[in-house]
């Protein structure tokens, strides 16, 4: 798949999530950066607010991402490499 592909499908996840996926394409590398932001900030008390939106279509997106890449490494922020590329998949609570 292409980048282009690949890009695609992910804004296609986005929009029925319910919630933004920030991608990020670093120049002259072979990296995506994609954040799913689940986390939306502190409300006056300092509790956590985050994102409402679906789960299940977040499961299918990491699904399809582990289907459709080469390989694949899980971790804090798992790693699913295509050809030419690899996407980087973390969540805006982890950078809290």
């Amino acid at each position: 798949m292409t980048r282009l592909e690949v890009l695609n499908k992910v804004e296609e996840f986005a929009k029925a999530m319910g919630t933004n996926i920030e991608v990020y394409e670093y120049t002259k590398s072979e990296k995506i950066s994609l954040t799913i932001e689940d986390f939306l900030g502190f409300n006056s008390d300092w509790s956590e607010n985050y994102a409402d939106y679906d789960e299940d279509i977040e499961e299918e997106l990491i699904e399809w991402l582990e289907t459709n890449c080469k390989n694949y490494v899980k971790g804090y922020y798992s790693e699913y490499y295509f050809n030419g590329f690899y996407i980087s998949l973390g969540w805006t609570s982890y950078d809290i």
